[in-house]
């Protein structure tokens, strides 16, 4: 079973002291628990400190390369956005042109109907004034030919 950074700490065996801090499974915690509880001023101490500065520059370096990747795929993904919006002002611009062709269209057919209503009144108030002839030979009679 694996000591606790408290065991080994206290423990009076040199190596198995280093080679319990060189091990790469320990955390940055244990080292420090190890350093909390080891007499002040011993070689283990000192390596300890020095263990524990390598895995923090260690895990300093691989968090910046993780914020390296996601500030890349955060660029790409701003690309594709810049994209998107210029693409998008386009399609605006055209919404924009055939709105306004539309709203013409809509007032040139307006113009329309309101002459077209006011020939039609026109029409109907002129046939009120003069009443339709009917031709003799179209005129009907009551007469029966049977």
């Amino acid at each position: 079973m694996p000591k606790t950074p408290e065991e080994i700490s206290q423990s009076g065996n040199g190596p198995e002291k280093n080679a319990w801090l060189l091990d790469q499974i320990r955390s940055p915690r244990e080292i420090v628990r190890f350093i909390e509880n080891s007499p002040i001023a011993i070689h283990s101490t000192h390596l300890a400190r020095t263990v524990l500065e390598v895995r923090l520059s260690e895990d300093a370096a691989k968090q910046a390369a993780e914020l390296e990747q996601q500030i890349a795929a955060l660029v790409g993904i701003a690309e594709a956005q810049r994209v998107l919006a210029a693409k998008l002002d386009g399609q605006t611009d055209t919404l924009i042109g055939l709105t306004r062709a539309l709203k013409a269209l809509t007032l040139g057919l307006l113009i329309l109907t309101v002459i077209l209503c006011a020939l039609e009144a026109f029409h109907f108030f002129e046939s009120r004034k003069n009443p339709i002839q009917v031709a003799p030979h179209t005129q009907q009679t009551n007469e029966h030919p049977y």
